[in-house]
């Protein structure tokens, strides 16, 4: 159970493989790949209220990569 969010900028650091008309070097991805199976790292987020809670970078120097995710039931209010 969960989501999955990736967040990026656009950038010409991207190696493909796959599912694009683009260039794909997959043996260049494949190298870069570490095949040792560990569990994920959960993020519990921050919270900024009862309803948000703030995913931030681990790096203050991106703070446009901070997603904030507000949960809010039927009838109830929240403000970011």
């Amino acid at each position: 159970q969960g989501d999955c969010m990736e967040l990026m900028a656009a950038s010409d650091n991207v190696v493909r493989a796959g599912f694009t008309p683009k260039f794909k070097d997959v043996s260049t991805l494949t190298s870069m790949l570490d095949y040792h199976p560990a569990l994920p790292e959960l993020l519990t987020g921050i919270p900024e209220g009862p309803n948000v809670r703030l995913y931030a970078p681990p790096s203050e120097q991106f703070p446009e990569f901070a997603l904030r995710r507000c949960v809010v039931a039927a009838g109830e209010e929240a403000s970011l």
